[in-house]
């Protein structure tokens, strides 16, 4: 999920002047190139983000809640 995010978010970086045709010279002569919109590539990319980082918080949440001793497990057990 976060490579595609990444991915994503490059496509938006890679195309953040457009949407259009870009022009520049070079010493050797000059180009162009036809941009996309960034717009919809960045809210793709910062939603699957955001998804990882709240799929990774819950995990987080639910694997200390798993690994710690129930309340009172210490004085059962002896």
């Amino acid at each position: 999920m976060i490579g595609a995010a990444v991915w994503l978010l490059w496509v938006a970086a890679k195309h953040w002047r457009g949407p259009g045709e870009v022009c520049g010279r070079t010493d050797s002569g000059g180009w162009c190139s036809e941009l996309l919109d960034p717009t919809p590539w960045l809210t793709a990319g910062l939603t699957l983000a955001a998804m990882f980082a709240v799929v990774a918080g819950v995990q987080l949440v639910v694997r200390r809640l798993r690994t710690r001793a129930p309340r009172g497990w210490a004085e059962h057990s002896g």
